[in-house]
């Protein structure tokens, strides 16, 4: 039956973007896996160095690697050896984090310096015009999911520039995410 053989190749596909964005994703199969991503690894470096217009906002689409990446910049924040990050405030949203509208509210007002934010749950609904830099750490095939990621910090009258990030690792799953966002 074709309908097997697509459905069995999309979640391969989506696999394959597990293990791009972070090994530690693959926690879902109910094994260890190491908090292991170039992404991450960037999203620190970046934040840490200050090559950065605050707040910033992280596009996540999968959970396990969220939760590292809030983890990750957690511990940075609180680190004494931390420079440009040193202090920040940082929160994650995704479907079941408790106060997940009170975090949003706070990163509006200007409480929050970095926010991990879930497409499912902030794709729809959210102004969040105050952003200056927005990295899109996961995307997600659907295409109108990308296009709700972008809109959500830019409206009519905006004074200022977001700076966009999209972080994609060359040669791997992301580039056929990247043409099928294309169109």
């Amino acid at each position: 039956d074709k309908r097997v053989e697509v459905t069995a190749v999309i979640a391969q596909l989506v696999r394959l973007q597990q293990v791009t964005s972070n090994l530690y994703n693959l926690e879902t199969t109910g094994t260890s896996w190491p908090d292991c991503s170039v992404k991450a690894d960037f999203v620190c470096e970046a934040l840490d160095i200050g090559s950065v217009e605050w707040p910033v906002l992280v596009w996540t689409h999968h959970r396990p690697g969220a939760r590292a990446l809030y983890d990750r910049l957690t511990k940075l924040s609180k680190s004494k050896k931390a420079d440009a990050m040193q202090g920040r405030r940082v929160e994650l949203v995704y479907g079941g984090v408790k106060d997940s509208d009170k975090i949003i509210e706070d990163y509006k007002a200007g409480k929050v310096d970095v926010l991990i934010l879930g497409i499912q749950v902030g794709k729809y609904g959210h102004t969040l015009t105050n952003t200056r830099t927005v990295i899109a750490y996961d995307k997600t095939w659907d295409s109108d999911a990308w296009f709700q990621m972008l809109h959500r910090v830019r409206r009519h009258g905006l004074k200022h520039r977001p700076v966009f990030m999209t972080l994609r690792c060359r040669g791997t799953v992301d580039d056929y995410v990247e043409l099928n966002l294309a169109g």
